[in-house]
């Protein structure tokens, strides 16, 4: 008598082979691993079955598969069987290539390996491969609703083709450390990339690891672009790039076909990041605009009173200018004046009116505290005609402010 647990390990051991093939292994292992989680809510003897995800992992020495699961009926075993099966070929949704049915020919290996190795199925379990491959040609796959794209996998290949990046640059454990930095400083702003667990110490075999939390499959698309276009354009920002003009062409070519095609998925734009990229001088606009008003105000009172004042005005006008939330000022460093003002490069993503009329607003509501009739003059003066010009370009229009008593 086959037992459930011996076809348990083959039909994962089958499926991590097969989509491991067409991408990684460890994407497979954190691909099963998901649909097995998803699917213990409905059968709770998948319990019996343990995979470590870490997305850098032992292979099969990943899987254990608890014998408890041999007591379970057939019929059971096997619906639960079946489900998997659709589940990872629903859930994966591979891009058609000419006129192929990728979850055919998916079906199809994962049929002969496990036949291979364990022989027929139908016998024992009520699982018909063959059928199955059929209505996957006869239908199709629309029957499930799950997202095409799971957030676990793009994720994945996003975080690998940013240590790609970054090792063109530093060493591996250099690349691990620059990546769990960035991730910790960002997540407080962007709920997503808590999900992402970073180890900076290598394992006993040299093997860095990157984790993700199951949970964060469960977020939207949306969620996941936006807080990882800002994690790209935090990479791009790094001194060890300088802005490098080509950093894009870099970034799409670790990613590849596939990981380009899974991005535009779940909703990251490469033209917004380049746009960002472009923008980059709205940060340094922002910075030099903040660092001027600071220095007028410092000239009637203390650092740390002015840099506080800022931080006051800032915050009331966030409700208003969403920009403004990207503009952070350290309470325990007001004394250091400007070096307590850190200007997100988020600043970069927003719409360049937006920006205009959020540094309008600031330089109004100082001026009027101010009350100096001088301000608008010294402000020029103190800004210098570079920046003037660039401020005036984005939509600060210092004449009305001029004109206001």
């Amino acid at each position: 008598m086959q037992k459930n647990s011996d076809l348990m390990y083959i039909l994962i051991k089958s499926i991590i082979e097969t989509i491991g093939r067409r991408t990684s292994l460890n994407f497979a292992i954190v691909t099963i691993h998901t649909v097995i989680k998803k699917l213990e809510l409905k059968y709770d003897f998948l319990g019996n079955v343990e995979i470590n995800n870490s997305i850098y992992s032992e292979g099969m020495n990943a899987v254990q598969i608890n014998e408890e699961i041999d007591s379970i009926d057939a019929n059971d075993f096997g619906e639960a069987v079946n489900d998997i099966i659709d589940t990872v070929t629903y859930n994966l949704g591979f891009a058609k290539r000419l006129n192929e049915d990728p979850s055919y020919y998916f079906v199809k290996e994962i049929k002969d390996k496990i036949e291979s190795e364990f022989g027929l199925l139908d016998r024992d379990f009520g699982i018909n491969l063959d059928l199955k491959q059929l209505e996957y040609l006869s239908f199709k796959l629309d029957a499930i609703t799950i997202g095409p794209t799971k957030n676990s996998y793009a994720v994945e290949l996003i975080l690998k083709a940013i240590i790609k990046l970054l090792n063109k640059k530093v060493s591996e454990s250099d690349a691990i450390k620059i990546l769990k930095t960035l991730t910790k400083k960002l997540e407080d702003k962007y709920d997503s990339l808590k999900y992402i667990i970073v180890n900076d110490t290598a394992n006993l075999d040299g093997y860095y690891t990157i984790e993700t939390k199951i949970d964060i499959d469960d977020l939207p698309y949306p969620k996941i672009a936006q807080d990882f276009e800002i994690l790209i354009v935090e990479i791009a920002d790094l001194s060890v790039w300088k802005m490098e003009s080509n950093f894009l062409e870099i970034f799409q070519s670790v990613l590849g076909d596939e990981g380009l095609c899974v991005i535009k998925k779940i909703g990251i734009r490469l033209d917004r990041i380049e746009s960002a990229l472009r923008q980059k001088e709205q940060r340094l606009i922002t910075k030099k605009t903040l660092e001027t008003l600071l220095d007028i105000i410092c000239k009637k009172t203390s650092v740390s009173y002015a840099t506080e004042t800022i931080d006051l005005i800032i915050k009331n006008l966030s409700f208003k200018h969403d920009v403004l939330k990207y503009v952070n000022i350290n309470s325990s460093r007001y004394d250091e004046g400007i070096d307590a003002i850190i200007v997100g490069v988020a600043v970069n993503l927003v719409e360049t009116n937006e920006l205009g009329k959020a540094l309008w607003a600031v330089i109004k509501k100082i001026k009027e505290i101010s009350g100096d009739i001088n301000f608008m003059e010294d402000f020029k003066k103190e800004l210098g005609y570079e920046y003037l010009k660039k401020i005036e370009e984005i939509g600060v229009k210092l004449n009305l402010l001029e004109m206001l008593r």
